[in-house]
């Protein structure tokens, strides 16, 4: 029992040293229950959670204006490339003046591209849109290129735009040390039968 404890602990310590890594790949639907609020002209809000369209889609629908990704959020750079995971704002009948995209804490805007920091993020994207709109990235993330929240204002109708979208990991140590309590009570079980 004791070389179980010992084994467990010295799982956990040497997974403690060890980075993970985010996941890049993130599609639209991967990020379902991420809040969007929408701010309108009349200074009243909208906050929505994102649901799973089917697919590698995913999206709000509000009063009057909707948001969707469909596909990976890196979006390639090669011009030949099908045009996948762009970001689309539809703005119908609704005066809206700000959006607020807050990815929690399960994601994280990657805003510096083809950066490969020390940090296990991806190669991230600049925001880029098809139509002038303002944009801060608010709430940073651990490094100077991630952040959990983004804030689009001066919106004058529905854009297109690109950022990339990072998940974050779900560190070792938590899991490691998790198979270990596995492994004690696994252990403790045989014992008492």
């Amino acid at each position: 029992m004791k070389k179980l404890l010992g084994l467990g602990f010295a799982a956990a310590m040497f997974a403690s040293q060890a980075q993970a890594a985010f996941i890049w790949n993130v599609t639209g639907s991967d990020m379902a229950g991420i809040e969007v609020t929408a701010t309108f002209a009349d200074t009243s809000t909208e906050t929505l959670n994102w649901a799973d369209l089917g697919g590698d889609k995913g999206g709000v629908t509000g009063s009057g204006w909707s948001l969707s990704v469909d596909g990976d959020t890196i979006v390639p750079n090669d011009p030949l490339a099908p045009m996948a995971g762009i970001w689309v704002l539809e703005v119908g009948q609704a005066q809206l003046s700000s959006l607020w995209i807050n990815l929690g804490t399960a994601f994280v805007f990657d805003t510096a591209f083809g950066d490969l920091l020390a940090d296990g993020s991806g190669p991230g994207r600049e925001f880029v849109s098809s139509s002038p709109i303002g944009f801060t990235f608010m709430n940073p993330a651990g490094s100077a290129e991630l952040f959990s929240a983004l804030s689009l204002f001066d919106i004058s109708g529905s854009t297109m735009f690109a950022v990339d979208t990072d998940a974050v990991p779900v560190p070792a140590t938590l899991s490691l040390m998790g198979l270990a309590l596995l492994g004690l009570v696994a252990g403790t079980r045989r014992k008492k039968a």
